[in-house]
């Protein structure tokens, strides 16, 4: 069973909302705002790395102890993989780095909104001088 992402998305979409009433304070707010969503993308992008990096360490380490194992025997590159592909904690690792992957990209996503609410803003700002 997968388990569900626990992210502030509802927050952080909320704060791309401009109040037109105030664009002075909302234009002074943006820099912050997108410091804000350029951290928690960060962040995620580092946490995805992490996780294929230890994919591919563990992968690693169990392909040499399944070769030192077997080493009386002729051990082929696809008994490796079939190995490597059905190995429990390393599916685990892959649905986490899944999961790292779809918040990654879902902080990009809402990061690249907050670019293009800050083209709206200076937009409105000129609209209205």
């Amino acid at each position: 069973m997968r388990r569900a992402l626990k992210l502030d998305t509802p927050v952080l979409i909320n704060e791309l909302q401009i109040d037109e009433a105030n664009l002075e304070g909302e234009l002074l707010q943006q820099p912050l705002k997108m410091a804000k969503i350029s951290e928690l993308t960060i962040a995620a992008y580092q946490r995805m790395s992490l996780k294929e990096l230890e994919l591919k360490e563990k992968e690693a380490e169990l392909a040499k102890q399944f070769r030192e194992i077997n080493r009386d025997n002729k051990v082929t590159e696809s008994m490796v993989k079939e190995f490597l592909q059905t190995h429990e904690e390393l599916r685990r690792l892959r649905r986490d780095l899944i999961d790292a992957e779809i918040e990654y990209k879902l902080y990009d996503s809402i990061r690249y909104a907050f670019v293009q609410r800050a083209a709206m803003l200076e937009l409105l700002i000129k609209l209205r001088s």
